[in-house]
């Protein structure tokens, strides 16, 4: 039996628990799907996929967070039961990453009113040539029949979503609480059923005055809030209100931020939202030029497709929620793979957006794979701080599940490996065999022994198997047998003399 050799595994859970309800209002429309991430984002965003459903419960809820320790400690080598851990390696308990696929900053750009519909085919031409996502913030009253079958046509397409941004555009701070009904409810039930593929689950409140009593009515229903441009520009952090995000105005007098601005957001793992209202050739005041807003996304794309995520106001308030409320359970390992279980605690109807967990691999790993419908899934192995090594895993599924990182080392040994050994099992000493250690790489197949050490002495039994008195004429004998082994000892007994023997 192999001696387990030294074992400290300090096993951490993240988990949040929380239940946030997004509430059934009775609308022809509410639960039918709204479409979610049907335009390619750039950078390897997600394609197609439908969401729907909304829980009844109408009362908010507060999450409630807790965490444990923040790391997983390896110390033994190989266990009686043949499982594997890791040479002394300090692996850190995976984490959720800031963005989708590991983005590393989050941008929104949000437009208002949903007046003219023409304004949607100019920002849907613009995203489709660079794979961004935006929301269209809809007042009610504003939209006739023509403007939303267009606007069915333009979300189908698969680059903009549906917000509502109330019933007549009403300034939150003057409406008594009666009223709260029509300018959110009301507003938010007849954007649900002319819009059947769409939830609506984001806000935009009116006007710039943000109204806290407003605000906890609108989280009964929607799972974000946006307010006007106020100077205050980015999210950065968890701990942040999400009925409260500000944005940034952009139109013929104040222009979306330049390439150094998002250069600090990106920087700073920043949410930023941008507001627009209409986009068009001859646009004036509040509204946008196309050919100003055809400009920045070209600058967007060019600098920061590979770090910004171009995403609508409602996946990415879905993202940061679920990381929010997520949960990583350590399984287990064994010397090829390590194995988690991982899950978001919310609603799973309602926030469908893949996963991205970003997850600490030992350090002899060259390369690293999942299995995805019986498919193998290539992960990059990265190299971070302090020579530490790491693998994202994207789309994670939020219903949860388990998942196996499959690891590999340096297969090409005989063109030369870098071998990073460790005891794979020591061979005690016996009183009949020296003992040793047998090293293994890590990387490779390559064994040795070393570290000998002398064999144990015989310990014999205390009562003879065999004896033979002695005489005066015959010496006798003892013969005792080791206690581990078949070896004996003989103890001679001299002959006896004739006076003793009288």
């Amino acid at each position: 039996m192999k001696k387990i050799l030294a074992l400290a595994l300090v096993i951490v859970m993240m988990l949040g628990l929380c239940a946030c309800a997004i509430p059934d209002l009775g609308g022809p429309g509410t639960g039918s799907g709204a479409q979610t991430g049907s335009g390619t984002q750039t950078g390897g965003a997600q394609t197609g996929g439908s969401q729907g459903g909304n829980q009844t419960d109408n009362k908010p809820q507060t999450p409630t967070h807790f965490a444990k320790d923040d790391t997983l400690v390896y110390v033994a080598t190989t266990n009686e039961d043949g499982t594997f851990n890791y040479l002394n390696e300090r692996l850190n308990q995976p984490t959720f990453t800031p963005y989708y696929h590991n983005y590393k900053a989050a941008l929104s750009m949000t437009f208002d009113d949903g007046g003219h519909y023409q304004t949607g085919y100019n920002i849907t031409n613009i995203f489709q040539k660079y794979g961004f996502r935006g929301t269209e913030m809809i007042t009610a009253s504003f939209v006739n029949d023509k403007a939303i079958e267009e606007w069915n046509k333009i979300v189908d397409l698969g680059y903009m979503d549906i917000g509502c941004h109330g019933y007549d555009h009403a300034n939150p701070p003057s409406l008594s609480s009666s009223q709260y009904e029509h300018e959110i409810k009301d507003a938010i039930m007849f954007l649900r059923e002319k819009f059947p593929t769409q939830d609506v689950l984001t806000y935009a409140s009116p006007l710039a005055q943000p109204s806290t009593p407003y605000e906890e009515y609108v989280a009964q229903f929607c799972i974000a809030n946006r307010l006007e441009g106020q100077g205050e520009q980015a999210y950065v952090g968890k701990d942040f209100n999400m009925y409260r995000i500000r944005a940034v105005s952009v139109n013929t007098r104040s222009e979306a931020p330049n390439q150094k601005a998002i250069s600090t957001y990106v920087s700073s793992g920043a949410w930023l939202v941008e507001l627009y209202h209409e986009v068009r050739e001859d646009a004036s005041g509040i509204n946008c030029t196309i050919s100003s807003l055809s400009a920045h996304c070209k600058m967007l794309y060019d600098n920061f497709k590979d770090e910004l995520w171009v995403a609508s106001f409602e996946d990415v308030a879905k993202y940061v929620k679920q990381r929010e409320n997520t949960f990583v359970e350590y399984l287990g390992c064994t010397m090829d793979s390590i194995t988690f279980k991982a899950g978001c605690t919310l609603d799973t109807e309602v926030y469908d957006i893949p996963m991205s967990l970003s997850v600490n691999v030992p350090s002899f790993t060259d390369s690293a794979y999942i299995i995805v419908d019986g498919e193998k899934q290539h992960l990059e192995v990265t190299t971070g701080e302090y020579n530490k090594k790491y693998v994202t895993v994207l789309d994670i599924d939020p219903q949860g599940g388990e998942f196996t990182i499959y690891l590999g080392g340096n297969s090409n040994c005989q063109n030369g490996c870098n071998h990073i050994y460790y005891i794979k099992e020591k061979i005690a000493p016996t009183c009949t065999s020296i003992g040793y250690n047998i090293n293994a790489c890590a990387r490779c197949d390559k064994t040795y022994e070393g570290r000998y050490t002398a064999k144990l002495p015989h310990v014999y039994m205390g009562n003879p198997i065999e004896t033979q008195c002695p005489t005066t004429e015959e010496e006798g004998y003892r013969i005792f047998k080791c206690r581990a082994c078949d070896h004996t000892k003989t103890e001679i007994v001299p002959v006896l003399e004739e006076e003793a023997t009288e």
